[in-house]
């Protein structure tokens, strides 16, 4: 991740949880 979480970006999604 980016540090950041998945919800926040969209488009760093890791198969997390979908946008």
């Amino acid at each position: 991740m980016d540090g950041a979480d998945p919800k926040l970006s969209p488009l760093q999604i890791d198969g997390d949880e979908p946008p």
